[in-house]
C-alpha cells in the first residue's frame, strides 16, 4: 500500500472544520430553543395575570351581589384587595324602574333595575371590566 504524504496533512483539516460547523449548528439550535422557552413562559405569566384579573373582577360582582341594591339615586363603590397585587374597583348604580306589562295580573309590583360594573386588576397591567345587571321586584310606589 502506498501513501501520499499531502493526503493525510488534508484531511487533519477538514475534520476540524466539519466539526466546528457541526457545534455552530447545535449552538444556535440551543439559544433559538432557549429564547423560544422564554417567549412561552412570558406569554403564560401574562395568561395567569389575565385571569387574575378576571376572576377579581367577577369576585367583586359576587361581593356587590350579596350586598343587595343602593338606595336610588345614590351609587355605591367598593373597592377590593385580594392580595398579590390584585385588586378590583365596583359600582352599583341604579339603572331604571319596569312596571309589569299591561294585561300582567302582578300589578302591585315593579322591577327595580341595577347595574354592576367591576374592574378587576393584575400584576403587569392586566385589566378587565365586567358588567352585570340585576333587579329586585318591590311593590309598585304608585299604587
Amino acid at each position: 500500500m502506498i501513501r501520499h504524504p499531502g493526503l493525510i496533512y488534508r484531511e487533519r483539516g477538514a475534520a476540524l472544520i466539519i466539526g466546528l460547523l457541526l457545534l455552530l449548528v447545535l449552538t444556535v439550535f440551543a439559544v433559538s430553543g432557549m429564547t423560544r422557552a422564554n417567549l412561552e413562559l412570558t406569554l403564560s405569566g401574562n395568561t395567569q395575570y389575565s385571569e387574575n384579573a378576571f376572576q377579581a373582577a367577577e369576585s367583586a360582582i359576587e361581593a356587590e351581589l350579596v350586598a343587595g341594591p343602593t338606595p336610588v339615586g345614590t351609587p355605591r363603590l367598593n373597592n377590593y384587595d385580594f392580595g398579590d397585587a390584585t385588586t378590583a374597583d365596583s359600582t352599583v348604580t341604579f339603572d331604571d324602574t319596569r312596571l309589569a306589562p299591561p294585561g300582567f295580573s302582578l300589578t302591585g309590583y315593579q322591577s327595580d333595575h341595577y347595574r354592576i360594573q367591576a374592574t378587576g386588576e393584575s400584576g403587569k397591567e392586566a385589566a378587565t371590566t365586567n358588567e352585570q345587571g340585576f333587579y329586585v321586584v318591590v311593590p309598585n310606589a304608585g299604587q
